[in-house]
């Protein structure tokens, strides 16, 4: 698949959430999990601990000393439960850093803040001709990388140039290169969760740095995206983000100035050091079940990193819902198991995703796939049946007209995914009745997929157009997930336990299926 429409899915989850779902009907289960063993369930105090651990870390970034200690923290709490096989799956990614950036205006200090992966120039391989090197199917190459310390004061480089604003990126493409060339191009960045057109516009004309109004963004700037480099190539010119009201401040200056037959002169500067590490990679644990079992597993996954200080919705909130269910299910005794579950706690999400492949490697007989430019996993020789993902606890928010973010007082959207088979999407259609209470725990819907669909979360790369196992994605977005202001305070306490309690008991009838259940028919 193209690895690129990955990062769309928070567009496609708002976008989703006005239609209705594709209906599904309940199915008549029997007792569920969390009633046979309701004393195991982790209460409110237990789940939420996990996340204000998490979050006390501070920025777990893939590699970091942050993602490190996070990664420590999550095997401590599976030895704890008794899982086995407890390791990290080391995993190769580059580790983007960047503390010292400016940006002057007509001699003024401009409140900005740095886009990620700006001033990288390598990663990415290029033809004869500096285009990106990309296959039929329009997947990019992936190079080595071009690592150290990369910054504006370095020679050849400007620091000062006339500073100029282009509407969108369509009015930046119709404009002569002269235009842009050796300038500072101020735009509108129009989509926030897909590659940003304008500043790719601006560069590809010449331009020596880009600033973006966030328009549609609500007042702050501190917006840590994911990697979208491979979309386009690298963001080769130093990058800066402003709000909305910043960027009408800019605009004003740089009219005043073109009223005075005159141009406005900015002032820019910016230091960033990559790096290559193999310090990243996925947490996991197996908690083995029945041995009289067939020795196949039920995988439970979510990610750990983050790259905001706290990323307590995104995703603490959903390593507390997996790190919950190794607690409740490590309660039940062994032989009661009818499988085992392997726990999968993935990083790099901001990384493009390199320790979910190997994850693909290792445990669902992955092989790498030179036409995907992927690890593709195999189902046919997989020990794991199926994934169960979660990703994002958190309360419902909505951007004004004046670019204020409002809380609605109900939890987030919940989107539940669900691949595979009539009869796994009746188990989570069941499990999921708990949930649907909008000012509880957050209205949840359901949509099927069929092989070829995308699926738009952590779980594509186990589901991967049918190669690999049937999945349950459960997600929801929110405006603030990749803000600083990503904190403890927008986890909705009241839903962390039925979310659990559904999770729980769509994990325990998939432990509980024959394996014919999970035979995707293409």
């Amino acid at each position: 698949m193209i690895k690129w429409k990955r990062n769309l899915f928070v567009i496609m989850i708002l976008s989703l959430i006005t239609v209705m779902a594709t209906a599904c009907s309940s199915s008549d289960t029997s007792e569920k999990a969390t009633d046979t063993y309701a004393d195991y369930v982790p209460d409110t105090e237990t789940i939420y601990g996990y996340i204000e651990d998490l979050a006390a870390i501070g920025e777990r970034q893939s590699g970091t000393e942050g993602g490190i200690e996070a990664q420590e923290y999550l095997m401590d709490k599976f030895e704890e439960y008794g899982l086995e096989d407890i390791h990290v799956i080391q995993t190769e990614t580059d580790v983007w850093e960047c503390d010292d950036w400016k940006l002057e205006i007509e001699g003024q200090e401009i409140d900005s803040y740095r886009m990620y992966m700006t001033l990288f120039d390598g990663k990415y391989e290029v033809n004869g001709d500096g285009e990106l090197k990309k296959d039929e199917d329009g997947n990019t190459y992936k190079g080595g990388g071009t690592y150290g310390t990369f910054s504006t004061s370095d020679e050849g480089n400007v620091e000062d140039a006339e500073i100029i604003y282009v509407e969108s990126a369509e009015d930046i493409e119709a404009m002569d290169d002269a235009d842009i060339e050796g300038k500072v191009v101020v735009s509108n960045i129009k989509s926030l969760y897909d590659e940003p057109t304008e500043y790719y516009a601006a560069q590809e004309k010449g331009a020596v740095a880009f600033v973006g109004i966030l328009s549609e963004y609500f007042d702050s700037n501190k917006y840590n995206p994911e990697d979208v480099t491979y979309v386009n190539g690298s963001f080769l010119i130093p990058g800066y983000y402003v709000t909305a009201n910043e960027g009408d401040d800019i605009i004003s200056t740089i009219e005043k100035a073109e009223k005075s037959d005159g141009a406005a002169e900015a002032h820019f500067e910016m230091t960033v050091t990559v790096e290559r590490t193999d310090a990243a990679g996925s947490v996991v644990g197996i908690l083995p079940g029945s041995e009289d079992g067939d020795g196949k597993m039920i995988m439970v996954s979510s990610h750990y990193d983050s790259m905001t200080p706290e990323g307590a919705t995104q995703d603490a909130s959903g390593c507390s819902e997996v790190l919950a269910l190794a607690n409740f299910f490590s309660q039940i005794p062994q032989e009661d198991r009818a499988r085992g579950i392997l726990f999968v706690l993935n990083d790099t999400h901001d990384s493009d995703y390199d320790a979910h492949d190997n994850v693909v490697a290792e445990y669902l007989a992955g092989e790498w796939n030179d036409e995907a430019c992927q690890v593709v996993p195999n189902s046919e020789e997989s020990d794991v049946l199926a994934d169960i993902c979660v990703e994002h606890i958190s309360e419902e928010a909505v951007i004004t007209d004046d670019n204020e973010l409002e809380f609605t007082g109900n939890v987030s959207y919940r989107y539940a995914a669900v691949t595979g088979t009539d009869e796994l999407v009746d188990i989570v259609s069941s499990a999921i009745e708990n949930l649907k209470d909008e000012e509880e725990t957050g209205l949840t819907e359901i949509t099927e997929l069929e092989v070829g669909d995308e699926l738009v979360s952590d779980a594509d790369f186990f589901w991967c157009y049918g190669y690999g196992i049937p999945v349950v994605s459960f997600i929801s977005a929110q405006p603030y997930m990749y803000d600083d202001c990503d904190t403890l305070d927008k986890v909705p306490q009241r839903a962390l336990v039925p979310v659990a309690e559904s999770l729980a008991n769509i994990t325990w009838d998939f432990m509980n299926l024959d394996e014919a259940a999970f035979t995707i028919e293409e």
